[in-house]
């Protein structure tokens, strides 16, 4: 199990520097889990990317619900987590 920061969740679902190793991580560990702050943490992650033109609104609000579908289909726990 990995207990995992919005740091790692984003770079895990929007390409960058950090992509292959957070793509590394979850295919070696996919049972992540993470407070539930990671949400909003998350979405306000995406946000700068959208005020700088390099995303669209749809495009930001279509990976933040692919990341909470991951979320719950690879560890339901993901959403309990309270750490």
């Amino acid at each position: 199990m990995i207990v995992a920061g919005t740091n790692r969740i984003v770079h895990l679902h929007l390409p960058g520097p950090h992509t292959a190793e957070a793509e590394m991580i979850f295919k070696l560990e996919p049972d992540w889990v993470a407070p539930l702050l990671w949400r909003s943490e998350f979405r306000s992650a995406l946000s700068l990317p959208v005020r700088q033109g390099l995303l669209t609104l749809a495009k930001a609000i279509a990976i933040a619900e692919t990341a909470e579908f991951v979320a719950l289909a690879v560890s339901p726990a993901f959403y309990l987590s309270r750490s």
